[in-house]
């Protein structure tokens, strides 16, 4: 049996929550590598969509606004709507996963952060790879729900946080990451 050579935790929770405020700590303070589930979707979206990269990061600002360049929709809509009526359907609930796994397997880094987990079948091909640490991390935050999403809380989180928006959570994740790097 090989050793395990690569954590990743998936912070795993409702939009507005802190996810990327929480990958963005974990990157700096302890140098994990950030990696999301939907960089493959942003490409498919953008060429869906035949949107050059900076209109994508002008719309992008306002994931929730309705935009002309995106047939009506707002980014997270035009997200959803690639992601679960034209891939899934066709490659499989998995894909982004193992995407995702690919792109781990590809870097020499041992320590990962994905902002963005929201769906069983995604984490499945990461969760069978034996030399992989899955870490799944749900945030909860007051007033924050998955109502406009189609992400949902995952099952058997490793950890639960709950996000107060102050210092608090910076001690929680930093208790977390030392954790998870020194076992």
């Amino acid at each position: 049996m090989s050793p395990i050579k690569k954590t990743i935790i998936i912070l795993n929770g409702p939009p507005g929550c802190g996810k990327d405020y929480g990958a963005k700590f974990l990157c700096e303070k302890f140098g994990a590598k950030q990696l999301e589930f939907k960089k493959l979707l942003v490409e498919l979206v953008k060429i869906f969509y035949n949107i050059q990269d900076s209109v994508w990061e002008n719309l992008y600002v306002l994931k929730d606004s309705p935009a002309k360049d995106l047939g009506g929709l707002s980014p997270r809509q035009a997200l959803i709507h690639v992601s679960e009526d034209l891939v899934k359907p066709v490659l499989g609930k998995d894909f982004f996963g193992k995407s995702l796994l690919q792109e781990i397997k590809s870097y020499s880094a041992p320590f990962f952060v994905a902002s963005d987990g929201g769906f069983e079948e995604e984490i499945e091909p990461i969760r069978k790879d034996k030399n992989i640490r899955l870490v799944l991390v749900r945030i909860l935050a007051e007033g924050k729900n998955f109502d406009n999403d189609s992400r949902t809380y995952l099952k058997d989180p490793d950890y639960t946080i709950v996000n107060h928006y102050d210092d608090r959570f910076e001690n929680l994740l930093e208790r977390l990451a030392k954790e998870v790097c020194l076992s």
